[in-house]
C-alpha cells in the first residue's frame, strides 16, 4: 500500500478496521493469495467492483506513464488459504482509500492503480469463503501460528457474506459468515 495515502489529510474516509466473523458451525477457509488483506471486496451501490487493497503485482499509476515499457510485472500469485474456525473471527485494518487497477496503461499491456479516496455513498463489503481447500505440490498443508496455510487454494463453491457500508464513516465494519448463506 502507498505509505503516503495512509496519512494523508485529503481522504474524508479515514482508516476503520474490517472484522471478518465465523457464526458457522463449520470450519470456513479465506482466500489468502496476493496479501491477507486482499481477502474484502466491494461493490459500489450501482454494483461496480470497488477494491480496498492495492494490487501488489502493479506499480502505482503515479510511477509510470502510458508510453513505460516495464510497467508490467511478471510475479506468481502467492497461494495461501486462511482458516476461519467456528466463532473465529480475522480483522484487517483498512486505509481508508479505493484502488482502481488500469489494465493495459503501458506499451508492454501492463497495468497499474490509482488510489482514490471513496466517493460518499452506499457500498457493499463482502468476502467470499470456502468450505475446502486444495494443497499445492510440496506444501505442508497445516496452518501456520496465524492460521494460514500456504500453498493451498480454496475449492468448491464460495460462500458470500456482506456488510452495507455507507462512507464515509468512523465505526467499524463486521461481516458475519452464517450457515445459511448461498452465492
Amino acid at each position: 500500500t502507498d505509505t503516503d495515502t495512509d496519512t494523508d489529510t485529503d481522504n474524508p474516509q479515514g482508516p476503520i478496521s474490517i472484522t471478518v466473523v465465523n457464526n458457522s458451525p463449520l470450519v470456513r477457509y479465506l482466500n489468502g493469495a496476493n496479501g491477507f488483506n486482499a481477502f474484502v471486496d466491494c461493490e459500489d451501490e450501482n454494483g461496480a467492483a470497488c477494491s480496498l487493497d492495492d494490487n501488489y503485482c502493479a506499480f502505482p499509476c503515479e510511477e509510470v506513464t502510458p508510453e513505460s515499457m516495464d510497467c508490467l510485472i511478471l510475479c506468481e500469485p502467492m497461494w495461501a488459504v486462511i482458516v476461519l474456525a467456528p466463532g473465529e473471527s480475522r480483522t484487517i485494518e483498512w486505509n481508508g482509500w479505493m484502488h482502481q487497477f488500469i489494465a493495459n496503461y503501458c506499451q508492454d499491456s501492463g497495468g497499474c492503480y490509482t488510489t482514490d479516496p471513496p466517493a460518499a455513498g452506499n457500498y457493499e463489503f463482502y468476502v467470499q469463503v470456502w468450505e475446502e481447500y486444495d494443497c499445492g505440490e510440496g506444501a505442508s498443508c497445516t496452518p501456520d501460528e496465524n492460521g494460514v496455510i500456504f500453498g493451498a487454494q480454496p475449492s468448491g463453491e464460495p460462500v458470500r457474506a456482506s456488510s452495507p457500508v455507507t462512507l464515509p464513516r468512523t465505526t467499524d465494519v463486521s461481516i458475519y459468515v452464517d450457515h445459511h448463506e448461498t452465492e
